[in-house]
C-alpha cells in the first residue's frame, strides 16, 4: 500500500484551493464534487498562465508550475472530490479521498473574504458557544463532524493560513483526526489553550505546523503541535515581504517538474513580534481584548487597503479608540525601553508589506513622545485641561510636518497630544508581562491510560488554575484598597477591616503563586526526565 499524502503534496492541495474561476484556472470547490484532481487540472492551459500577473502576488508562471507539479503526480491526479463545502463567510472546505491508500483528506482554504474579523476575534474571549472559540471555528467543526468519514483507514486534515488553524482546531476537538498538516497557520488564545488544556496535551502530538521563514501570520498567538520552518522562494513583486505567506513560497519547483522543500531557520523579527503580541495581550481584562484586537484589525486593514497616515491617525483618535490606543502606547514605549530592537523590527515589517504609512505614523507618535519639550507640553497638558495655546500648537505642528509630511489640524494636534499624553501617564502602571507561547505537555495516546501520566497531566491543568485564581485575587485585593481609600475620613473602623481583609486576599494570592510554581518544577522535572529516557532508548 502507497504512503500517505506527503508534506509536499499536502501544500500543492492547499495552492489548488486557492484557485478561482477565472480562465485558464478553476475553482476547486463549485461543482467538483464526484471527479477527480486530474478530471479539474486537466483542462487548464498552462500556455495561458505563464507570463501573466494571475493575482496580486502569485505569479501566472508559478500557478503553470503548480499545475504541472500536479499534473506529474499520479496520486494527486487520481485523488477525488467527495464533497465540498463553502459558508456565508466566504470559507471553503473539501473532502477528497485517496483511493491508493483509503486516506480521506480534509482541506481548509485561508482567510475568506468576510472571515478576517473572525481571525481577530480568536485573540480573546469570543462570542463563541464555549466562550473562546470563534464562530468559524465552530462552523468548520460543525461540518468536520458531518462528513461520513468512519471507512478510510487514516484521516489527515490539512490547510493553509486561517485553513491551517481550522485543521488544528478540529485536530484538538475530535479525535478521530490520524493527523494534521498546517501550513503558516495561527495558534490559539491564552483563553483557549486553558480551557483545552487536556484536549491539546492528547492531541497536539497529531499537529505538524510547516511554516515560511518569514511569515507573519503564524506568530499570532500560542502555537501547539510540532513546527519546522522553510526557506521562501518563488517571490514575483515589490513586495516580498508580503509574498512570505503565500500557500506557493515554501515550494521549490524542480527541473522534473516536482517539487520539494528546504528547512531553514525562524526569522529573528517574527520571534520579536510574537513575544511583544503574547506579552501585550497579557496584560489586558477580556473586554479591553476584544477592543484592542478590534482596534489592530482596523489598522491592519486599512494598512493593506494604502490608507493614508492622516486616515489611520483618524482610526486611532476615532471615540473609544482613543484611549485604547493610549494603552497600546504607553506599554509599546516602555517595552521598547526593556526591547530597543522591537520597534525597528515591527518597522521593517511594515515597510515590506507595503504599509510604510503605518509604520509613518508610528514613527510620528513616537517623535511626540521624545521631543526634548514633550514633558513639558505634557505637564501643561494636564493643567490646562487639554487646551493648549495656539501659538505651542503651531510650534509642534510645524515640528511633526517638518519630520514626517504630515500637516495636522489644530484639533487633531489637540487629540494627538491628548492620547500621547495619556499614554505618558500610563507608563508608570506598565507591567512586561512574558510574551513565549504557552507550553503544554503533550501526552502521548501511544501509552494508553497510562495513571502517572493522566495525573501529570492534570497537575499541570491545575498550575495553570492556580495562576488564574492569583490574578484574580491580586485584582480582587487592589478593589479593595481601591474602596478603601475612597472611603470618608470618619469611616476609620471600617477602613481598618478592609486593610485587613485586603492583606488575606494577598496572602492567599501568594499561596497560590508559590503553589503553582511548585506544581511546574515537578511538571519540568518530569518532563526532562522522560526526554532523557526517550533520548536513551533511541541510542
Amino acid at each position: 500500500m502507497a504512503n500517505q499524502l506527503s508534506t509536499e503534496q499536502l501544500l500543492l492541495i492547499n495552492n489548488l484551493m486557492y484557485m478561482s474561476n477565472d480562465a485558464p484556472l478553476v475553482s476547486m470547490v463549485n461543482g467538483t464534487e464526484g471527479k477527480t484532481i486530474g478530471d479539474i487540472v486537466s483542462g487548464i492551459d498552462v500556455n495561458q498562465l505563464k507570463n501573466t500577473q494571475s493575482n496580486e502576488l502569485t505569479s501566472g508562471d508559478d500557478w503553470a508550475k503548480i499545475i504541472e507539479a500536479v499534473k506529474s503526480d499520479s496520486q494527486l491526479m487520481n485523488m477525488e472530490v467527495v464533497t465540498t463545502h463553502q459558508d456565508a463567510s466566504g470559507g471553503k472546505s473539501l473532502l477528497l479521498a485517496n483511493p491508493d491508500t483509503n486516506e480521506a483528506v480534509v482541506v481548509f482554504r485561508g482567510t475568506g473574504k468576510n472571515e478576517w474579523k473572525d481571525n481577530f476575534e480568536g485573540g480573546g474571549p469570543t462570542n463563541g458557544s464555549d466562550g473562546v472559540s470563534t464562530q468559524q471555528q465552530e462552523n468548520t467543526l460543525d461540518w468536520y463532524e458531518s462528513l461520513e468519514l468512519d471507512g478510510y483507514d487514516t484521516i489527515t486534515v490539512t490547510g493553509h493560513s486561517k485553513g491551517g488553524n481550522k485543521a488544528k482546531y478540529v485536530t484538538v476537538m475530535d479525535d478521530s483526526v490520524d493527523r494534521c498538516v498546517s501550513f503558516d497557520g495561527q495558534g490559539f488564545s491564552d483563553e483557549f489553550c486553558e480551557k483545552y488544556e487536556a484536549k491539546i496535551a492528547c492531541n497536539q502530538g497529531k499537529i505538524e505546523n510547516h511554516n515560511a521563514e518569514s511569515d507573519y501570520v503564524n506568530l499570532l498567538l500560542n502555537d501547539i503541535g510540532k513546527t519546522t520552518y522553510y526557506k521562501g522562494e518563488n517571490y514575483n513583486t515589490d513586495l516580498a515581504f508580503v509574498e512570505n505567506h503565500c500557500a506557493d513560497t515554501m515550494l521549490h519547483f524542480n527541473e522534473d517538474g516536482s517539487v520539494s522543500m528546504t528547512e531553514g531557520t525562524r526569522d529573528s523579527r517574527m520571534v520579536i513580534i510574537d513575544d511583544f503580541l503574547n506579552s501585550y495581550l497579557r496584560t489586558l481584562s477580556p473586554e479591553e481584548k476584544q477592543k484592542v484586537l478590534s482596534l489592530i484589525g482596523e489598522l491592519v486593514e486599512a494598512g493593506f487597503n494604502k490608507a493614508s497616515v492622516q486616515e489611520l491617525l483618524d482610526t486611532f483618535l476615532n471615540g473609544d479608540n482613543t484611549e485604547v490606543a493610549a494603552d497600546l502606547l504607553a506599554y509599546l514605549l516602555v517595552y521598547k525601553e526593556e526591547n530597543p530592537e522591537f520597534v525597528d523590527a515591527i518597522q521593517d515589517i511594515l515597510n515590506g508589506m507595503g504599509m510604510e504609512n503605518v509604520s509613518d505614523l508610528i514613527d510620528t507618535v513616537v517623535d511626540v513622545t521624545e521631543w526634548e519639550y514633550f514633558d513639558t507640553v505634557a505637564a501643561y497638558l494636564s493643567k490646562a485641561g487639554g487646551n493648549l495655546p495656539d501659538w505651542i500648537l503651531n510650534e509642534i505642528g510645524k515640528k511633526i510636518k517638518k519630520e514626517t509630511g504630515l500637516d495636522l489640524s489644530a484639533d487633531d494636534l489637540r487629540k494627538l497630544l491628548g492620547m500621547v499624553n495619556s499614554a505618558a501617564n500610563k507608563m508608570d502602571d506598565v507591567e512586561i508581562k512574558s510574551g513565549r507561547d504557552k507550553k503544554i505537555i503533550t501526552v502521548d495516546a501511544s501509552v494508553g491510560k497510562n495513571p502517572f501520566l493522566t495525573r501529570l497531566n492534570q497537575m499541570h491543568i491545575r498550575k495553570n488554575e492556580l495562576a488564574t485564581y492569583a490574578s484574580r485575587l491580586d485584582s480582587i485585593g487592589d478593589e479593595i484598597l481601591a474602596v478603601t481609600r475612597g472611603l470618608d475620613g470618619s469611616l476609620i473602623p471600617a477602613r481598618i477591616k478592609l486593610y485587613a481583609l485586603a492583606g488575606k486576599v494577598e496572602v492567599q494570592a501568594r499561596k497560590c503563586k508559590k503553589l503553582g510554581k511548585k506544581l511546574e518544577e515537578i511538571c519540568n522535572i518530569y518532563n526532562e526526565t522522560e526526554n532523557a529516557i526517550i533520548a536513551a532508548a533511541k541510542k
